[in-house]
């Protein structure tokens, strides 16, 4: 947050209250009232809150216990979107209240917060810090007048149980292979909010006194904390409309929050889930013994924290875009109190925006805190939070927010949300939105349908189009930067292989087995070995490991190899090497190994003078319990289909140019397949980095060669070398 001191106002709107003791305005004995500061107001000061069009902020000195004083700073920061309204159910339109929201901090503590609100009563909130929670509000009873109080947060004496569930549904049109994000993954920035209806049942509405207008400005009042919370983590939520119910609810038969969610998404899913909002949440004074929200299941089983997705990212999640928090109390002590209300709707939202417990071992490296007995466990134990834990634990402090971990999930939720009603700037397009190409080529991204910048997710800006050279696969995010406003991005999956790529995948018809996998398969350098490697154990019929086992193989040479299955199971096997580089198999000659139904299979495999030479070539090894005249597909049994892995192999001439060696493909220094005739560059030879290829040096390794024309790139480990012997 910024000081905007040009436009910042001082104020006097409090003095400390010596006149009367606490006593005769609070007058309950068990109050614990060692931080309750009486403040008296000045009305006129206090009306500049609510005067004008909204624009100032202000700086005022603010009494607490102990005789000392915070020095607050405040800026206007709507809570409410531009098309809210208080609608009751009776048909009556509420006329809003005049309520200001601010936010801001206590000027010297590092990482403090300070929300609050101008309402017909004064100016309410929560202040909090490193070491300290304050509340601030008026005092509540007929005798109180103006008077407002400030105390610690603690020492609010009404203490309410807190129990979440979580109704987890699984979407049907969302990604089936969620990414998690990298750590240079785009920022959230104000034009992409989120925004929340929220409905006040009967009984609130009963017990909050019948009074639209004060009902109106404390929901407001409590929702701007809840927003400010959100705000720190650079998420944007507004309040978007509230309906209040001034007649019997249909909700008031639920005795829990499971039957109070189902009966409000019930209701909404038959009126096609039309709320004004993104999210819709019900507040019920009930006591129906804390709250329920529902997220979205991206994929299923659910392992990692982002199979888990926010109920805006697609348009099928609106069905289930729906909260319930109960036990809201308009409180029973003079006290004014926003500490449950706060923590139970900045928790139950952060469900719907995809975010489990903190206590959850789905989180990376396990549960977060051990707040709570683990969820989608098992996992270690995790340690007790020194300051307390954040908004997703059951041992919250407001002031520590959402914490690292949930916070970036929060970031990553609305970045990539598709159902927001305001998404900011449209997303722009990628092409190619998917490639496959060999490590050390070139691709270029063309993006359109963005007036602006173009802002990627590895922290680089450009204009309509950029070329890389990845050396890892990679998924490359793109969002439009218009006038300060960024999109939700695109994204462009690009696969580097080690290999030419082939032009059909693998199909497998009869899906996973336990009995026909690759158990071993050796020739050359490539040696492979995974006793349990059937398809079941894997969960996949296919590996592609052109980048993990390479060999360089010389033309005219016969080669030994072996192949293995799994768990003593036979099965066919086949071999391919694509000879000539066109991504096919069915070419003459390139089926160079066909046998019958054993567990072990060997042979030779002699490679021909005419094959493509000095680049990687892609090499099939299928094993199937059922023969196929196909590289491409696996027919299998009832037992399930076999398993296909590729390898690379690159081909050097029958004779080996003394003195000279280049590179065929990128890769590490001390890899033979990395060069020309299969052998590493000595101190006499003419070395060669071709253009697109990237060699690495591993640390603290020494490379020699006589001399080097670079076109392509050296990458250097630490302490890593290259001795050059010139004559």
């Amino acid at each position: 947050m910024h000081l905007a001191l040009v436009d910042t106002v001082r104020v006097s709107p409090f003095i400390r209250q010596i006149d009367k003791p606490i006593q005769q305005v609070i007058p309950q004995e068990n109050f614990q009232l060692s931080s309750v500061v009486l403040l008296t107001p000045d009305a006129a000061q206090l009306a500049q809150f609510s005067e004008g069009d909204g624009s100032k902020s202000f700086i005022f000195s603010l009494p607490v216990a102990d005789k000392k004083s915070l020095e607050i700073y405040l800026e206007p920061a709507p809570a409410t979107g531009g098309s809210f309204e208080v609608i009751t159910s009776s048909g009556t339109r509420g006329a809003t209240p005049n309520v200001r929201t601010y936010r801001g901090k206590v000027l010297g503590e590092a990482g403090s917060t300070v929300s609050l609100t101008s309402t017909a009563d004064g100016l309410e909130g929560m202040i909090y810090g490193k070491d300290f929670s304050y509340t601030l509000g008026k005092v509540n009873g007929n005798n109180s007048g103006q008077t407002h109080v400030i105390y610690r947060s603690g020492e609010y004496p009404e203490k309410r149980i807190f129990n979440c569930e979580v109704d987890q549904v699984l979407t049907i049109d969302t990604v089936t292979n969620p990414v998690k994000p990298s750590g240079g993954r785009l920022a959230v920035n104000d034009c992409r909010k989120v925004e929340i209806y929220f409905e006040a049942d009967y009984q609130l509405y009963q017990d909050w006194g019948n009074d639209i207008p004060y009902i109106t400005s404390r929901i407001t009042s409590i929702f701007n904390n809840v927003a400010t919370i959100y705000a720190n983590e650079g998420v944007k939520i507004a309040l978007s409309g509230l309906l209040i119910w001034d007649t019997p609810d249909p909700y008031s038969g639920a005795g829990n929050t499971t039957a109070a969610l189902s009966a409000f998404k019930t209701r909404w899913n038959n009126m096609g889930n039309a709320f004004n909002g993104d999210i819709a949440h019900l507040v019920s004074a009930r006591n129906l013994g804390g709250g329920q929200s529902s997220l979205a299941i991206r994929k299923s089983p659910v392992q990692t924290v982002y199979d888990l997705g926010s109920v805006f990212d697609k348009p099928s999640g609106r069905s289930i875009a729906y909260g319930v928090s109960g036990n809201f109390s308009d409180t029973n002590t003079p006290l004014p109190g926003f500490s449950y209300e706060v923590y139970i709707l900045a928790h139950e939202l952060g469900h719907n925006f995809g975010l489990p417990h903190t206590h959850s071992c789905i989180w990376e490296g396990g549960a977060i805190d051990n707040c709570a007995t683990r969820e989608n466990g098992p996992c270690a134990v995790a340690p007790t939070p020194a300051n307390g834990g954040t908004i997703m634990s059951y041992c919250a402090n407001l002031a520590n927010g959402f914490g690292p971990q949930p916070g970036a999930k929060l970031k990553y939720e609305v970045l990539v949300a598709d159902n927001l009603r305001n998404p900011g700037v449209n997303p722009p397009a990628i092409a190619p939105a998917q490639s496959t190409i060999v490590q050390g080529e070139s691709i270029t991204l063309n993006v359109s349908n963005c007036s602006g910048s173009v802002v990627w997710n590895d922290g680089v800006t450009t204009g309509l189009s950029r070329t890389i050279t990845p050396t890892t696969s990679y998924t490359y995010e793109a969002a439009c930067s218009v006038s300060n406003c960024l999109s939700a991005p695109a994204t462009a999956v690009v696969t580097v292989t080690c290999a030419t790529p082939v032009a059909c995948a693998v199909a497998a018809s009869k899906g996973l087995s336990s009995f026909f996998g690759i158990g071993s398969f050796s020739l050359d350098a490539i040696s492979t070995s995974n006793t349990y490697g059937s398809p079941a154990n894997l969960g996949t019929n296919y590996e592609d490991l052109s980048c993990q086992q390479s060999a360089a193989l010389v033309a005219g040479t016969t080669y030994g190899f072996s192949l293995a299955g799994t768990f003593g199971n036979s099965a066919y096997a086949r071999i391919y090497i694509d000879y000539n580089g066109n991504g096919q198999f069915a070419d003459a000659g390139e089926l160079v190994y066909s046998g019958g139904n054993a567990y072990s299979h060997s042979g030779t495999i002699t490679i021909p003078n005419t094959a493509v030479s000095d680049s990687p070539l892609r090499m099939r090894v299928i094993f199937d319990p059922n023969p196929s005249s196909s590289a491409c597909n696996l027919l299998g049994t009832n037992n399930g289909s076999g398993k296909a892995n590729d390898y690379a192999v690159t081909i050097t001439g029958t004779t080996c140019p003394p003195g000279v060696r280049e590179t065929v493909q990128s890769g590490d220094w001390n890899d033979p397949a990395v060069w020309s005739c299969g052998t590493l560059p000595i101190s006499t030879d003419l070395v060669k980095i071709n253009p697109n290829h990237v060699v690495s040096l591993p640390s603290d390794y020494v490379a020699d060669a006589a001399s080097i024309e670079l076109l392509g790139t050296i990458q250097y480990g630490a302490n890593a070398v290259v001795r050059l012997n010139q004559p």
